[in-house]
């Protein structure tokens, strides 16, 4: 059986740390459990003289068929690997710990081979029990049975029962695996896991370290551990203790390959959750995620536990939190245990909530514990699902749901806004929030605020809703024709202008551009465009100066144009208020449409067409306006980008190039007022900027970055697209 027993003993104090220094803080609460090693035995006599009398049976027959051979090769000194080990994917720094060894004393009275008493009268093997939370590592398969030293398979049993968590009060039969070493000593290996017993035939050999089964509870057993027990032969007369030692009564030498020390003081886990622990003694199949989170919201309460081994009455614990932003948070000591355990484990919290904090992102949670340090990392998150919301211009709606261990409420409206509910209760609630169209021109952001009692401040979400229209329209008195860009998802429509005002299309699906004319006026108006996409509509506001009072002013949008390298043509208003307007350069690249049109009094758009860009390098260029009248002289300039052909990069400016993803980045060195080019078949999510030290320094969209301003050097450059993120230097001279 497992001789243990769960003990927890709780309090809620404020613990002042003893000797603590400036720099240490005290708990707010605290509390621990261990494991009673309890004084039973695994296997009764009458189970073991019936085990003895089919391994003999079992032996007698694998001998006849000359699969097996006895050999009396005396004791197996340094020859075995310890028998379990922690499978594939289970990480834990510590995953057992041992409650009891063979009894020595013969007669009544406790002696293990240390002169101790870490066994219980009669005992026969070692005890090596899977700690903590064993009943889901159980389940997972995480701790493997393996054959100590190469030997063959004389006997096993499957089938038997494995959620064990008392003793049995009449004959119980255990899972088990007994193989005779390659000497001749043969090894019993019980209360394995039911189902889980190696599928190789009696008879088989197993190679050292070799599967042989699961940790489990079968038979007489509290919980799940191994009962390893070593015979000198298969006389079975004399029993073999594994462990070298003063008051190892048989006198042999170590049966290990490395023998562990008496007591090894190990942190096996460290773990938050949002409780104090609860550890079951009989079998819970949710034991571990009862007790373990990883990801906490705004407001969870927070728990921390950590769970040793071999616990010494002389351990100091220290304990850090460290924040996202990698400062300390917390930092605590837990001074000497009372007592020795061989499974221990303590919880706190501390006086200060992370959770309460507002502080979003990765934690580490630490400990030190005689030079073993164990990091854990737990997330703190807005109690919000996700960290924003996102609305195209029509508007409409789109739920978000709020996570909140407490009752919450949203205590005012937000304009352009539905939301709904306002409050709920703890738990999980979803919330809808309805957007009317954002008719403007710049992007509209809110940030909804939602109150938690008892956490000292509010939990925000960010909304931001792009906007339906382009750049604002604004006509001279004389009138003429602006384009703007509609941008949208929906199907959509004008359904009210001004008389005035005419405007082309009147209706579509998705972007569109729309060329809006106004005619002349004698006095200065504005009106509205109704549009209407998704159920929702809204007015977008058009004006209109007055008959020239002396003011000169002028207007261009947009101010900055950029080209694909197969060129194109790209569309800018121009208003001159009161003035005239000329285009007095651009690049020979450039031609610009409207009938051939260079000078204009009033408003209008025109149209700027760039030729294909068959070089290997981008190319950029400007286009300046005047606007005179009189003494009145102004100017603006228009900047104009165009990316290089891919086809005609040599080898030695393209600095990435990823066939699969279509990217590229070049030149490879550039210098102050040279921009780096991105090229790409796909839409680019970000463009990340980072120096060799590591530390960001751009982040953005645009396939055009400068260096300017930053010192010589390498950079890297991360380009990222939906599916895929290339990689690349360049030098910044």
């Amino acid at each position: 059986m497992n001789p243990l027993r769960l003990v927890t003993l709780t309090c809620a104090f404020l613990l002042i740390c003893a000797n603590a220094t400036k720099a240490q803080q005290s708990f707010k609460e605290t509390g621990i459990g261990f494991r009673e090693t309890l004084k039973d035995s695994c296997i009764s006599n009458r189970q073991r003289q019936m085990i003895i009398t089919q391994l003999k049976s079992s032996t007698a027959k694998l001998v006849q068929q000359k699969v097996l051979r006895v050999r009396t090769h005396g004791v197996p000194v340094g020859k075995f690997i310890w028998p379990i080990k922690q499978s594939a994917g289970s990480t834990d720094p510590g995953y057992y710990g041992i409650s009891n060894y063979v009894d020595e004393n013969r007669g009544t009275g406790l002696r293990d081979f240390n002169c101790g008493t870490r066994t219980y009268e009669g005992h026969q093997g070692t005890d090596i029990f899977t700690w903590p939370f064993a009943w889901d590592k159980m389940d997972k398969n995480a701790v493997q049975i393996v054959a100590a030293t190469k030997g063959t398979i004389i006997y096993k049993f499957d089938g038997a029962d494995d959620k064990s968590c008392a003793f049995c009060t009449e004959y119980c039969d255990w899972n088990a695996v007994y193989v005779q070493n390659t000497d001749g000593s043969v090894c019993w290996y019980g209360h394995m896991k039911k189902g889980s017993v190696t599928t190789k035939p009696i008879g088989s050999i197993v190679n050292e370290g070799e599967y042989l089964g699961v940790v489990g509870s079968s038979g007489n057993s509290t919980g799940p551990h191994l009962h390893f027990e070593v015979y000198k032969d298969n006389t079975y007369q004399e029993l073999l203790d594994p462990w070298a030692g003063s008051c190892n009564a048989g006198g042999n030498q170590s049966l290990w390959k490395k023998q562990q020390p008496y007591y090894v003081t190990t942190i096996n886990k460290i773990v938050t959750g949002r409780s104090i622990p609860v550890l079951s003694q009989c079998y819970n199949a949710t034991e571990a995620a009862d007790n373990i989170a990883t990801v906490f919201n705004d407001g969870d309460p927070m728990y921390f536990s950590m769970y040793f081994r071999d616990m010494q009455p002389d351990s100091v614990t220290r304990i850090s939190l460290i924040s996202p932003d990698g400062k300390p948070f917390f930092r605590g000591i837990f001074q000497k245990e009372a007592f020795h355990y061989s499974a221990f484990y303590r919880w706190f919290t501390v006086p200060v909530n992370p959770a309460g904090t507002g502080k979003h992102g990765i934690w580490q949670f630490i400990v030190d514990h005689k030079g073993q340090v164990v990091k854990q990392n737990f997330e703190v998150k807005s109690i919000f699902s996700a960290d924003s919301v996102i609305f195209a211009g029509e508007g409409g709606q789109k739920s978000i749901q709020i996570r909140s261990s407490n009752a919450w409420s949203i205590n005012k409206t937000y304009s352009g806004y539905t939301i709904s509910p306002m409050s709920g209760n703890a738990g999980t609630t979803t919330v809808t929030i309805t957007a009317q169209p954002n008719i403007g021109t710049v992007t509209k952001l809110t940030t909804i605020a939602v109150t938690v009692p008892g956490q000292s401040f509010d939990s925000r979400l960010s909304i931001s809703q792009k906007p339906v229209f382009s750049n604002p329209l604004r006509f001279a008195a004389t009138g003429g024709a602006h384009f703007v860009n509609l941008t949208t998802t929906q199907s959509w429509s004008i359904s009210k202008l001004p008389d005035w005002i005419s405007c082309k299309p009147m209706s579509g699906k998705g972007n569109t551009t729309l060329i809006v004319t106004a005619k002349s006026t004698g006095a200065a108006r504005q009106g509205a465009i109704t549009f209407a996409a998704a159920s929702q509509s809204a007015p977008f506001t058009v004006r209109q100066d007055g008959p020239c009072n002396g003011s000169p002013s002028f207007a261009v949008y947009p101010e900055a144009l950029n080209y694909a390298a197969g060129g194109g043509s790209v569309n800018v208003n121009a208003d001159a208020f009161c003035c005239t307007g000329n285009i007095i350069s651009l690049p020979s690249w450039i031609k610009v449409g409207t009938n051939g049109l260079k000078s204009k009094t009033g408003s209008g758009y025109l149209t700027f067409t760039a030729s294909a860009n068959t070089s290997g390098k981008a190319r950029t260029g400007s286009i300046r306006f005047s606007f005179t009248n009189g003494s009145f002289a102004g100017s603006k300039t228009v900047t104009i980008n165009q990316a290089a052909n891919a086809s005609a990069i040599t080898a030695g400016e393209m600095l990435a190039v990823n066939s699969n993803a279509g990217i590229s980045i070049y030149p490879t060195v550039v210098t102050n007022g040279q921009n780096v080019h991105i090229m790409s078949d796909k839409a680019i999510k970000k463009v990340q900027v980072s120096n060799l030290m590591g530390k960001q320094i751009i982040s953005g969209r645009s396939n055009d970055v400068s260096l300017s301003g930053y010192p010589s050097g390498i950079y890297i450059f991360n380009v990222a697209t939906a599916d895929t993120v290339v990689t690349g230097k360049v030098i910044k001279e």
